[in-house]
């Protein structure tokens, strides 16, 4: 039986409960319990022997996929620092929500509810308030809004790397996934983004949607084209933006950590930012090269070494965007 992977924003507390009952249901005799310590510990004889807490919470965790309990339990903690989940359609009481957060939900795609005909919405609202794009520094990334950008890290530069927002998003992420269309010059994501890694943005900003590995980031954002493709719509600058963040220092790898569900597809190997690569040390896994197939729509990473030294390729299928940069 293949390991499996773990659930949609998973809790330790419900694992060691698992683990406590296949504890219970081995030492009951239970066959199929008996079945998956034979299948995954390393020592299955001798742990049937004498089978303990401590060897129903090893098989739990390879059954996960991971080496060990501690490691599963590392694994955890870097999901309950990096979880992210996306935000009610609508807030829960009609009418409380600042105009700007309403503006940037409609605008950012989120691989939740969203859908394209919010961006239309989301352009019509700033119509009929200008002013939102001045409201914070989130609203501004989304917007595209240079001049109020500039002016709010002038005054703090520490917004680069703030979170906040109706999402609790940087505002580099705002930038990468708002798929608002300025009208004219003074409107650009893609200007912004440049302005907030200039003042110090982390180009490897994610999170783990729903707990799932591997992380959406910046560069995922800039993609787009989840599962749902024609409804997860790439950003306007995309090409742009993606040599624009790893030349800031977004990494570029094709990753296998514990995975094994569906996940929009550019999640799935362009970027491998801090907190993935925590997650993978947890998992015993390290970055490798891809596989000479990538399933459809799946950026692909591939190091090669020559003269120059070593470098990462991405290639996006379904377009003729190849980028080369410094490993």
């Amino acid at each position: 039986m293949p390991a499996r992977p773990l659930s949609e924003n998973p809790s330790f507390e419900n694992l060691k409960k698992q683990s406590k009952r296949l504890h219970k249901a081995v030492r009951a005799g239970d066959a199929a319990s008996v079945a998956q310590v034979r299948e995954f510990h390393p020592r299955a004889a001798a742990a049937l022997a004498g089978f303990s807490l401590a060897d129903a919470q090893l098989v739990t965790a390879r059954g996960y996929g991971f080496p060990s309990w501690p490691r599963l339990k590392q694994h955890l903690d870097v999901v309950e620092r990096f979880v992210w989940d996306p935000p009610p359609e609508a807030p829960a009481v009609a009418g409380t929500e600042p105009l700007s957060d309403t503006f940037i939900r409609w605008a950012c795609l989120t691989y939740g509810n969203w859908h394209p005909s919010q961006v239309e919405k989301a352009r019509r609202l700033l119509s009929e308030h200008p002013e939102l794009s001045q409201a914070d520094i989130f609203a501004a990334a989304t917007a595209g809004d240079l001049a109020a950008a500039r002016a709010m890290l002038a005054q703090d530069p520490s917004l680069a790397s703030a979170k906040g927002g109706p999402l609790g998003w940087e505002p580099l992420l705002h930038a990468c996934y708002s798929r608002f269309d300025g009208a004219d010059a003074q409107h650009s994501t893609l200007e912004v983004a440049r302005l907030l890694i200039r003042a110090g943005a982390d180009p490897n900003a994610g999170f783990l949607w729903r707990g799932n590995v591997p992380p959406l980031t910046a560069l995922t954002g800039a993609f787009g084209e989840g599962e749902d493709g024609t409804n997860q719509p790439p950003h306007r600058d995309r090409d742009a933006l993606a040599r624009l963040l790893p030349e800031a220092g977004a990494v570029s790898s094709r990753v296998s950590p514990n995975c094994g569900r569906k996940m929009p597809n550019c999640t799935s190997s362009p970027v491998l930012p801090s907190l993935l690569v925590q997650s993978m040390r947890a998992c015993g896994n390290q970055p490798h090269r891809s596989p000479a197939v990538a399933p459809k729509g799946t950026p692909t990473c591939e190091r090669e070494t020559g003269s120059s030294g070593a470098r990462i390729i991405l290639s996006c299928p379904n377009t003729n965007f190849r980028l080369r940069c410094s490993s």
